[in-house]
């Protein structure tokens, strides 16, 4: 049915070419006899999920009523494509023309793709009700092409112009010194590219979300799809955010080349979001996790047990001091987590600290600041609004002084 469509849509604007002005058939209602509807249609919804179970399934048809050259990059597999962008900046009867001959071939419910699900498809949804096709058959998908991408990463249809470069394309980079003086800057776009769930977290203010874990793991196709709805109509300098600076940023950069993005405009984050707060701890932005209402109860280890759990698979020394101190003297082996910010009331900055220092962990954590006070519970609380599983998360009863005392053999100085 969708290929018979797309000949039909095909056919009729070459017969429109061909015809000029001639009056069109019979059944074809004149453009300027639509008229727009008085206020906006009201759109039913379609969540992603939905939409996806009745991909290829008879009498559905999903039609993106994206840009075309967007619909041609990458789109739901097996849509029609039919722009509207004309129709959503208020050429209605370009929208009309553009809609006609689909609502002539087919009486199918219409699962309309935009972008976002907002502007594209309620300007479809006026079009289609003016031209009285059966509404109850008119669906809007929840989120757009965008909810699809990042629900569906890996069913897309990718057009076979955009393929992967044949090696790494060289990535230019950015200091986070000088990438912190452009922030707010007209004419730059950080573009987060880690894991949707880490960039919910705590991300760098104003930063767009463009979830590349599958381009990194090898899915070109799905890192076309994120990134084009990400860089729609942007032709800004593009700052590319991921943990360290590397795989997501590789991902990212050659998915960019390959679309044709003017590369000198593409810089990565030296060090990524790692370095970023390390750097510039207070200047992140919290999402969505919150400070607990009072100070989370801490689980102590004795100097003693810690000092047998020391190199044992499935435990890790988090040294929360400040990172000068860290650097002079640690118990060996200990992560440096600098919490000085958290302790000193900066959550947020907590957050974001020790959300990288613990990504894809799962290991018994013991903490050692101080005195086994304040630097830990701080840390204590980050990590329970972070959702840690807590029975895993243990302070050094005392410290790294009472560690520095009882084993002054057993710290490593600089």
């Amino acid at each position: 049915m969708k290929k018979l469509i797309s000949l039909f849509l095909a056919a009729g604007m070459a017969m429109s070419l061909l015809t000029g002005c001639q009056s069109q058939p019979a059944k074809t209602d004149s453009v300027s006899s639509i008229t727009a509807p008085e206020k906006d249609v009201e759109m039913q919804y379609m969540t992603v999920e939905e939409a996806h179970d009745l991909l290829n399934t008879d009498g559905y048809t999903f039609v993106d009523v994206r840009k075309a050259e967007d619909h041609d990059t990458s789109c739901v597999p097996g849509s029609v494509g039919i722009d509207m962008d004309a129709a959503k900046e208020g050429d209605f009867a370009a929208g009309v023309a553009a809609m006609q001959i689909l609502t002539q071939t087919t009486d199918d419910n219409l699962v309309i793709v935009c972008y976002s699900g907002k502007s594209y498809a309620q300007a479809t949804t006026n079009v289609l009700s003016a031209l009285n096709y059966d509404m109850s058959k008119v669906y809007t998908l929840e989120g757009g092409y965008k909810a699809w991408t990042e629900a569906y990463a890996d069913d897309v249809e990718l057009s076979q112009e955009i393929t992967a470069p044949e090696k790494d394309v060289e990535m230019q980079y950015i200091s986070v010194d000088e990438a912190h003086d452009l922030l707010n800057t007209d004419g730059y776009t950080f573009l987060d590219v880690r894991k949707s769930a880490d960039y919910n977290t705590t991300c760098i203010p104003g930063a767009i979300s463009a979830d590349m874990d599958a381009a990194k793991e090898g899915d070109f196709a799905a890192g076309v799809a994120t990134m084009q709805v990400a860089t729609r109509n942007l032709d800004n300098n593009l700052i590319l955010v991921c943990y360290s600076g590397k795989s997501y940023a590789q991902a990212s950069t050659n998915v960019l080349s390959a679309m044709g993005y003017d590369m000198s405009k593409v810089y990565t984050l030296e060090g990524g979001y790692g370095a970023w707060t390390k750097k510039y701890s207070s200047d992140v932005q919290m999402n969505s996790i919150v400070a607990p209402e009072k100070d989370v109860e801490m689980q102590y280890v004795s100097v003693e047990d810690a000092s047998g759990l020391l190199g044992t698979e499935g435990y890790t020394f988090f040294d929360v001091r400040k990172a000068a101190d860290y650097e002079t003297s640690h118990i060996p082996g200990a992560v440096s987590a600098d919490m000085d910010a958290a302790k000193e009331g900066d959550f947020a900055a907590g957050v974001a600290t020790m959300q990288v220092a613990t990504r894809g962990m799962d290991d018994n954590l013991v903490l050692v600041c101080y005195s086994g006070k304040r630097y830990a519970q701080a840390t204590t609380n980050v990590l329970s609004a972070l959702g840690y599983d807590m029975s895993k998360v243990y302070t050094l009863e005392g410290g790294f002084t009472a560690w520095s005392e009882t084993y002054p053999e057993n710290v490593e100085a600089k």
